[in-house]
C-alpha cells in the first residue's frame, strides 16, 4: 500500500505538499489570521484562538505576531509564553514542557526543504500548480 504525503510527512520520510497538506495549512492560516490581527488588548481572545491553534493549551499566551505551518503539531506545556514575532515550522512535533517563556523572535524549525536537485524541482513544480 502506498502512503499518503501526509503520512510520508508524519513518519519523516521525503514528501511533496499536496492538496492535503495544503489543506491542514490553509486552517492554521485562518486561524493565524484570526490571532494576528486580533486587538492585542482581548487577552481572552487570545488565550482561545492560541487554544484553538494548538488544539490544547493550558493558559498558553502568545503575542502577535506568531508564525507557524501547522498548528496542531506544537504541544506546550501549563503557561506558555511566545513573545512578538515568533515562528514555529512544526512538520514534526514540537513539544514544550510547563512554565516556558520564549523571548522574541525565536524560530524553531522541524522542517526543511529537499537539497536533491531532481527532488527541488518536483516539490517547486506542485507548489506552483504544475
Amino acid at each position: 500500500m502506498d502512503m499518503t504525503n501526509r503520512q510520508r510527512r508524519d513518519a519523516g520520510l521525503a514528501y511533496i505538499s499536496d492538496d492535503t497538506v495544503f489543506e491542514e495549512q490553509l486552517v492554521c492560516r485562518k486561524i493565524l489570521q484570526k490571532l494576528n490581527f486580533m486587538d492585542r488588548s482581548d487577552f481572552a481572545g487570545i488565550r482561545e484562538t492560541v487554544k484553538e491553534l494548538f488544539g490544547k493549551s493550558e493558559d498558553a499566551f502568545v503575542n502577535p505576531p506568531f508564525y507557524c505551518d501547522y498548528g496542531k503539531h506544537i504541544e506546550v506545556g501549563k503557561n506558555f509564553f511566545a513573545n512578538y514575532n515568533c515562528t514555529f515550522l512544526a512538520v514534526a512535533k514540537i513539544k514544550i514542557g510547563d512554565n516556558c517563556q520564549m523571548a522574541p523572535n525565536v524560530a524553531i524549525y522541524t522542517a526543511g526543504h529537499p537539497v536533491h536537485p531532481v527532488s527541488r524541482k518536483i516539490r517547486h513544480m506542485s507548489m506552483a500548480g504544475k
